[in-house]
C-alpha cells in the first residue's frame, strides 16, 4: 500500500509536484513553480507537508514548473538529496539562480509597503543546487531494499526523464514531460524502448490530449515565410522564447535557413537572453545526448558549433542589449517565453505599437500570462508598468512544441504491457485536454483517472 498526493499540475498545467508515501518513507517527484496569474499566488502558500520530513526528491527535468520550488523546499527545512540526470543538474543550476534573482527583484520592487513576501532567495537556490545528485539514464538507484528508481529518456528537453519506481513489488511510472516522436535535437523516447515495460500505475502528462501538432517541416516553413514577410515590409520579428530547448531549436532552424539563402543575408538575429546563452552553451557541451541519426556525433566540433552562424549576434551585457534594441530588420529572440519578464519585455514595448512588426509565439502560453493576453487579441497591454498599444502582427506557430501531441502520448503509452496496467493518472493539462485524452484511453480499454488538486490516492 502506498499513497500519492497530487500537489500540482492537476486541473492546471504548472506546479508539478507529487508526494509519494510508502511505509515510513516520504519523497517528492518534482517540486515546481505555479505559473500564470490565476495560480501564481499558490507559490506563497505553505507546503501541504513538513519539508523536514521529506527523505529525498526525484526531479524529472529542469523546467521551472517542475523544479522552481526546490529552493523553497530547502528554505522550509528540507535537507535531503535531489536526484536527477547530469544534463538536468547543469540546467537546473542556471535556472534556479535566475529564478532567485527574479524573486529578489520582484520583492525589491513590490515591497515598498512591507506587505509582500518572498518565495525564496539566492541563498535558498544555492542550497538546492548543492543538493543535486546526478544519476545517469538507465542506472538504478537503490534508496532502500524496497525503494528503487531508474531514469529513462523522455525527449522534451535535454536531460528530461520519465521515472520508473519500484516500491516493494509495485511499479509506478511518472512520465515527466514527454517529447515528440519527431523530436528536435535530442533523441526521442521512441528510439530507446525495445521491450514492453511492466507498470501497475502510470502518472502521465496530457497537455495536448486531443490535439495533433503541425509537423516540424511545416512549422519551419511557416516561420521562415513569416520572417520574410515581415522583413520585406521593413519590420522586426520578436520571438519570445524559452531559454531551454526552444531557443536552441529556433537557432538551428535559422542557421540552416541562412545557409540555404532562405532569409535575406542582411538580416541580423539577436539572441538577447543571458539565460538562453548559458543554456545554449550547456547544450553544446552535451552533444552525446543529441540524436545520432540527425548528427554526426563522431565529429564533436561540428556538433558543438551547431547553434553558431555569421548572422547571429549574442548580447551578453546590458549595454549590448540596449544597443541591439534599435536595430531594424532584425529577429529578436529573448526570454521569457511567456513574456512574464526578462529582456523580451523591452523588445515588446519597442515593437508592439508598430504595424510593420511581428511577434511570433513558438511555445505554450499559460493562462494569466502576458503572452496569453497578447495572443488572445488584446489591443493594449501593460508591460513594465506602461500601457502599450498592440498594432504589430501576432502569430503563433504550433509545430515547435517540445511536448508530445495526442498521438505522441499514445505512442509512449504503447511501451507498456497493457495487461498489468491498472490505472493511468492524467495530469499536467487544462481540464478539457485531460478529458480528451481520457476519452481516447477509455476507447482503448485503458482505465484512467483525472485527479483533483491536493487529492490523496491510496494504491495497492
Amino acid at each position: 500500500m502506498f499513497k500519492i498526493t497530487f500537489l500540482g499540475a492537476t486541473e492546471t498545467v504548472t506546479g508539478s509536484c507529487y508526494l509519494v508515501q510508502y511505509g515510513n518513507s516520504k519523497f517528492l517527484i518534482d517540486c515546481g513553480l505555479f505559473q500564470g496569474e490565476d495560480v501564481y499566488k499558490r507559490n506563497f502558500d505553505e507546503f501541504d507537508f513538513n519539508a523536514s520530513e521529506i527523505d529525498f526528491v526525484v526531479l524529472t527535468h529542469a523546467h521551472m514548473d517542475h523544479s522552481g520550488l526546490l529552493p523553497k523546499l530547502f528554505r522550509k527545512g528540507f535537507t535531503g538529496k535531489i536526484y536527477t540526470t547530469p544534463p538536468t543538474t547543469q540546467l537546473a543550476e542556471i535556472l534556479l539562480l535566475d529564478a532567485a534573482k527574479i524573486q529578489e527583484s520582484n520583492y525589491s520592487r513590490d515591497n515598498q509597503n512591507g506587505n509582500t513576501d518572498i518565495i525564496y532567495t539566492t541563498f535558498d537556490s544555492l542550497n538546492a543546487i548543492a543538493g543535486l545528485v546526478s544519476v545517469d539514464f538507465d542506472e538504478e538507484v537503490n534508496i532502500s531494499e524496497d525503494i528503487k528508481f531508474t531514469f529513462r529518456k523522455a525527449g522534451h528537453i535535454l536531460g528530461a526523464s520519465s521515472v520508473f519506481i519500484n516500491l516493494g513489488e509495485k511499479k509506478i511510472v511518472f512520465s515527466g514531460d514527454l517529447g515528440r516522436v519527431d523530436e528536435a535535437i535530442i533523441e526521442s523516447f521512441i528510439n530507446l524502448q525495445e521491450n514492453k515495460y511492466n507498470a501497475d500505475y502510470v502518472v502521465m502528462e496530457s497537455l495536448y490530449g486531443g490535439v495533433v501538432h503541425q509537423t516540424r517541416p511545416d512549422a519551419t516553413n511557416e516561420l521562415i515565410n513569416l520572417i520574410n514577410e515581415t522583413i520585406k515590409r521593413g519590420g522586426n520579428v520578436v520571438i519570445p522564447s524559452f531559454a531551454v530547448h526552444k531557443t536552441q531549436e529556433i537557432l538551428e532552424i535559422l542557421k540552416e535557413a541562412f545557409a540555404k539563402n532562405l532569409i535575406d543575408q542582411e538580416v541580423q538575429v539577436v539572441l538577447d537572453s543571458p539565460l538562453a546563452i548559458k543554456a545554449t552553451s550547456i547544450y553544446s557541451n552535451n552533444t552525446t545526448f543529441f540524436d545520432p541519426v540527425k548528427y554526426n556525433l563522431t565529429d564533436p566540433q561540428i556538433v558543438r558549433n551547431i547553434f553558431n552562424f555569421p548572422n547571429l549576434k549574442v548580447t551578453r551585457t546590458h549595454k549590448q542589449s540596449l544597443k541591439s534594441s534599435n536595430k531594424i530588420k532584425s529577429i529578436f529572440i529573448a526570454g521569457s517565453g511567456m513574456a512574464e519578464g526578462g529582456r523580451v519585455i523591452r523588445h515588446l514595448i519597442n515593437n508592439l505599437p508598430h504595424k510593420n512588426n511581428m511577434v511570433i509565439f513558438v511555445g505554450y502560453q499559460a493562462e494569466g500570462t502576458k503572452g496569453r493576453e497578447i495572443l488572445e487579441g488584446q489591443k493594449e497591454i501593460e508591460l513594465d508598468r506602461k500601457r502599450v498599444k498592440i498594432n504589430a502582427d501576432i502569430k503563433r506557430i504550433e509545430g515547435f512544441s517540445s511536448h508530445g501531441d495526442h498521438n505522441d502520448l499514445l505512442e509512449w503509452l504503447k511501451n507498456f504491457d497493457q495487461t498489468g496496467l491498472k490505472k493511468v493518472f492524467l495530469t499536467h493539462a487544462d481540464p478539457d485536454r485531460s478529458e480528451a485524452f481520457k476519452t481516447a484511453l477509455d476507447e482503448k480499454g485503458i482505465t484512467s483517472y483525472i485527479p483533483k488538486w491536493k487529492e490523496v490516492v491510496e494504491l495497492d
